[in-house]
Order: structure tokens, then C-alpha cells, then sequence
């Protein structure tokens, strides 16, 4: 049961980052018209369009995105509890969407930071487009800690702070939802 388990949290995922990304993009309002954006576009514009109408954006936020991201968890946590065979409190399934939609939403911003550091680092980023959708992408979160910290010797070390910000706040986080987890399964 597990290889598919495996398989379903794999694919599960990988559709969930491709909505969260469509949120970032928009968010950031990065290049529509980027092979990337438009890859995105493609594979959510079919739940997306009909879902703002029920669901509107407001101050540039697609909140239809992160419903959808949040809905896709939990189709992804019900399924997989029904192959376990697991029941679980709607208190914990509530905190898990949430934490879940956080998560792959700080995973993916370290996940670009890092592709676009590394594209940066090796040069040829200026002709690459998947490079300048990474950067423009990764800059508003990069760029509040690039005023605190300087570049040192022609290196900026500002997104090398971003990811321990991150894997911090992931790690930080994680505690304190587990916590939760147990606290309701042993007063609940």
C-alpha cells in the first residue's frame, strides 16, 4: 500500500505547487506571457476561472488559488486516511490544510530562491527565461533582507538568508502544529 501511498502524495503535490505557483505569480505580478506562467495558466485556468467567480480575488490576492490549494490538500489527506484506514478529528484536518497550504507555500518560495540563486551564480541568466521568472518570483521576498545584509565580495548572500529564514520558520512552525496533533489526540 505504501509505493501508491507514495505515488499519490508524489502527484498530490506536484499539482498542489503548480496551483500555489499560479498564486505567486499573480501575486508578484511576474510575466504572464513566461513559458513557465503560461504552463501554469494552462494547467489551472480550467478550476481557476469558474472558481473566482464563486470566490473573488481582493488587493491582488487570488484567493480562489489558495481555496483551491487548500481544497486539493484536502482531497490528497482524505484520500490517503482512507487507504490507511486512519480517522482523524476535523480539528486536525483543519490544522493540517492550513499547515499544508503554508508549507508547499514556503517550500516553493525556497524552492525558487535556490534555482534562481544557482541560475544566477552560473551566469547565462540574463537569456534564460525561466531564470527572470525564478527572479521576479524570489525579489520581493530577497529583497527586504537584501537591504539589512551588504553583499560581500561581489556576492549576494541575501537569498542564502531567505532559505535559513525559511527552513527556520518551516522547522519552528512544524513543532507547534505537531503539538497540536498530539494534544488533540490526547485531550480530544
Amino acid at each position: 500500500m505504501e509505493p501508491f501511498i507514495f505515488l499519490i502524495r508524489i502527484f498530490f503535490q506536484l499539482y498542489i505547487m503548480v496551483i500555489l505557483f499560479r498564486f505567486l505569480l499573480q501575486l508578484v505580478r511576474a510575466d504572464f506571457y513566461n513559458p513557465l506562467s503560461q504552463f501554469t495558466v494552462k494547467l489551472t485556468n480550467p478550476v481557476l476561472i469558474p472558481l473566482r467567480k464563486i470566490i473573488p480575488g481582493y488587493g491582488g490576492v487570488d484567493n480562489a488559488s489558495l481555496v483551491f490549494a487548500a481544497t486539493v490538500i484536502l482531497i490528497k489527506i482524505f484520500i490517503i486516511n482512507l487507504l490507511k484506514g486512519i480517522s482523524i478529528s476535523p480539528l486536525d484536518i483543519f490544522v493540517f490544510v492550513l499547515w499544508g497550504v503554508f508549507e508547499q507555500l514556503l517550500n516553493l518560495v525556497l524552492y525558487v530562491t535556490i534555482i534562481g540563486a544557482l541560475l544566477s551564480w552560473l551566469g547565462g541568466a540574463h537569456v534564460n527565461p525561466m531564470a527572470g521568472i525564478f527572479y521576479q518570483v524570489s525579489e520581493p521576498f530577497v529583497r527586504p533582507i537584501r537591504r539589512l545584509v551588504p553583499a560581500v565580495g561581489g556576492f549576494d548572500l541575501s537569498p542564502m538568508f531567505l532559505i535559513i529564514g525559511i527552513l527556520f520558520l518551516k522547522m519552528l512552525i512544524l513543532y507547534n502544529v505537531q503539538y497540536l496533533a498530539f494534544a488533540s489526540t490526547m485531550y480530544g
